[in-house]
């Protein structure tokens, strides 16, 4: 058994998704600013459906242990596709196994190959901080947040 590496479409995950998602907040506590995560699903398939949805799994013997979801756009302020990372998650039980490590490089291959020029990910956590680092991503800001 090995782990396969690929992109889906969002419809097919949502189910596996959805438990992996759920699991791993419940287990780092966090809220975005004081609300709780809630997987916006609709907001998913719309996008996917709008072309500007990628959606990148890792699967251990058919079983879901991590995905990265990407919004593909072109970029506001020069002529380039980009990629914004929304959601990076690797089961827990694969932490530390390289797969984190794996999924971030067969997606950012796989963005590349279509043309994408930057790719904005985000990370809350140290260990994604990380690897983002050792990958070759450079920190380029400070993101500020006022709750109105």
């Amino acid at each position: 058994m090995s782990v396969t590496y690929q992109r889906e479409p969002v419809a097919t995950v949502l189910a596996e998704g959805r438990t992996l998602f759920t699991a791993h907040y419940a287990e780092i506590g966090e809220t975005f600013y004081g609300k709780p995560f809630a997987l916006d699903e609709s907001f998913f398939l719309a996008a996917e459906a709008a072309g500007a949805m990628r959606l990148f799994t890792a699967r251990f013997d058919a079983q879901l242990i991590g995905y990265s979801a990407h919004a593909v756009t072109r970029h506001p302020l020069c002529d380039a596709k980009q990629a914004q990372q929304l959601v990076f998650i690797v089961a827990k039980s694969f932490r530390g196994s390289g797969v984190g490590r794996e999924l971030l490089t067969f997606a950012d291959a796989a963005l590349a190959a279509e043309g994408v020029e930057f790719l904005f990910q985000n990370a809350a956590l140290a260990p994604m901080a990380k690897m983002l680092e050792r990958a070759g991503y450079k920190h380029i800001d400070n993101t500020y947040l006022r709750r109105l």
